[in-house]
């Protein structure tokens, strides 16, 4: 076999090799990112505008291993470059599910944002604390 053969055959076996490597990286890193949450179900969020009337609502689900969850609901308005806080609620729960709402008066074509952060105990050690975060703009 010639160098320019030899050469050619190698170059095909090192991207085969570096294809075959990127392939079963990506499909382990499928598997991994499965689940969004550990510690806590179902997370639904919306903030939505009716005329001038906002509304963010949050409801979360308990995980097997969590005994308690802690919520806070925030909403704000983006003005002159910076969020500025609208309102806001905490409320906790050992009950299977966390709900919490706010309604609050909305300023014609300003952008909004709804953030909402949970803790989820098992007794007093914390499992997990997740954000989720929502955007619309007040029509």
């Amino acid at each position: 076999m010639t160098t320019t053969k030899k050469a050619t055959v190698l170059a095909i076996l090192s991207v085969f090799l570096l294809v075959l490597i990127q392939f079963s990286s990506y499909a382990t890193n499928i598997s991994g990112i499965m689940p969004r949450w550990n510690g806590v179900g179902n997370v639904n969020t919306s903030l939505a505008f009716y005329g001038d009337e906002g509304e963010a609502i949050a409801s979360i689900d308990r995980g097997d291993t969590v005994t308690s969850l802690n919520g806070t609901l925030t909403v704000y308005k983006y003005v002159n470059g910076a969020w500025i806080c609208v309102d806001s609620v905490t409320k906790s729960t050992t009950r299977a599910t966390l709900s919490m709402m706010l309604v609050f008066d909305g300023i014609s074509n300003v952008e909004y944002k709804m953030e909402l952060v949970v803790t989820a105990y098992n007794g007093t050690s914390v499992i997990e604390e997740i954000t989720d975060v929502k955007y619309a703009r007040c029509s």
